[in-house]
């Protein structure tokens, strides 16, 4: 299988219970080789600080903390790493002011087969979309797969939640897959291992489904 992934953005960010400590943080980042002064840092009021192509980012009024990038999984893992580091063993903060850590994730993949004949086809025996279809006088199928995680506790508006949307890029829709993922958590370490083997995760998903549509 050929396999091509291009992340469109990423990001890691935490909620905090109370505000973050911006002061002390950019003046450590600075220490580190970010740059936290200047023209763009000035001009967007939620980048606290950039280097190479990680941006740290902030929210105010959500008292959220995270970066962000498009290129590199394992710089974005080493960067929050390196910010949680920072707020947690120099600024002495608390762990438990921290609700949760969340991955925000937009990815287009190919493979070399059709993603919107590979994603009717796995979707085929759905009795529910043809049902639909009836309903519109039109042959149906679905063209994309979301799985969330259904686990006790588990809802899009609580500390833990998975959701991850595989639909065809649709402006490309016979050559790109387009893969959304959000996954929070209360801890970072989950986070921390699925971004350290996402790509090799997201061959799987993409094998799992092309298996099923007989691709």
């Amino acid at each position: 299988m050929e396999f091509e992934i291009l992340p469109l953005n990423m990001s890691v960010a935490s909620v905090w219970l109370l505000t973050p400590d911006y002061r002390g943080l950019r003046h450590h980042l600075e220490e580190r080789g970010y740059t936290v002064k200047g023209p763009e840092v000035e001009r967007r009021p939620d980048l606290v600080a950039t280097k190479g192509t990680i941006e740290v980012h902030s929210n105010a009024e959500r008292r959220t903390l995270g970066v962000r990038g498009q290129t590199s999984t394992k710089d974005l893992i080493d960067a929050y790493m390196e910010l949680m580091n920072i707020n947690f063993d120099i600024l002495g903060v608390d762990t438990a002011n921290i609700i949760f850590h969340e991955f925000l994730g937009d990815f287009t993949v190919s493979t070399g087969a059709d993603p919107m004949h590979v994603l009717a086809t796995a979707n085929k025996e759905v009795k529910v979309i043809h049902r639909i279809g009836e309903i519109f006088g039109i042959q149906a199928s679905a063209s994309a797969i979301r799985v969330v995680s259904v686990s006790k506790g588990s809802s899009p508006t609580s500390a833990k939640w998975f959701n991850m949307t595989i639909e065809p890029l649709y402006v490309s829709f016979h050559k790109r897959y387009h893969i959304s993922i959000v996954h929070r958590d209360t801890i970072s370490d989950p986070l921390v291992e699925m971004l350290k083997h996402l790509e090799t995760r997201l061959k799987q998903v993409i094998k799992v489904v092309e298996q099923e549509a007989g691709s």
